[in-house]
């Protein structure tokens, strides 16, 4: 633990405590109007995400090989 401890630079602890603390003062920042607004944009993107996952696993079986595997298309030409 304390191999971890030591390898943890102090700035950058302090960066965090820093970065944390300047975050919740801009979240308290944000109005209940805009945080539905965040809310509706972010759940319209997930729903986005889940629609194309769904879309590309439907492609994926329309996939046609149009190259045959076997000899018999080489056998008609000959």
């Amino acid at each position: 633990m304390h191999i971890i401890r030591g390898e943890i630079n102090p700035r950058q602890v302090v960066y965090l405590e820093e970065t944390w603390k300047l975050t919740q003062e801009a979240i308290s920042h944000v109005s209940v109007d805009n945080w539905k607004k965040y809310t509706a944009h972010a759940e319209n993107l997930q729903e986005d995400f889940e629609k194309e996952g769904l879309r590309d696993s439907a492609m994926q079986s329309l996939i046609i090989n149009l190259e045959d595997d076997s000899d018999s298309s080489s056998d008609e030409t000959e």
